[in-house]
């Protein structure tokens, strides 16, 4: 059965993913520069920066396939025990 996709609420359609498909993910530090950066190279936007419940704010541009890509930014300051981040892959 295929997949489809997690995001019908955020302007993406409900459709099949292909097999083999991923979700992609990184953090920048100012994703308001990163969102403005990207709409002025016509990089389409499936979800607009928004601060999420878990302290990130998060936003969602598609791939020249279509695919997502999750774009975030971690809160400033001391992050929350539950959400500190893993050490860095060297």
């Amino acid at each position: 059965m295929p997949r489809t996709s997690p995001f019908p609420g955020a302007g993406m359609p409900k459709r099949p993913l292909p097999a083999g498909s991923c979700h992609p993910g990184f953090q920048v530090d100012d994703i308001e520069a990163f969102h403005r950066e990207l709409q002025a190279k016509g990089v389409p936007c499936i979800d607009p920066p928004r601060l999420q419940n878990f302290g990130f704010q998060l936003a969602l541009y598609a791939d020249p396939d279509g695919l997502p890509i999750s774009v975030s930014e971690p809160p400033k300051g001391p992050p929350h025990p539950r959400y500190r981040s893993l050490p860095a892959i060297v």
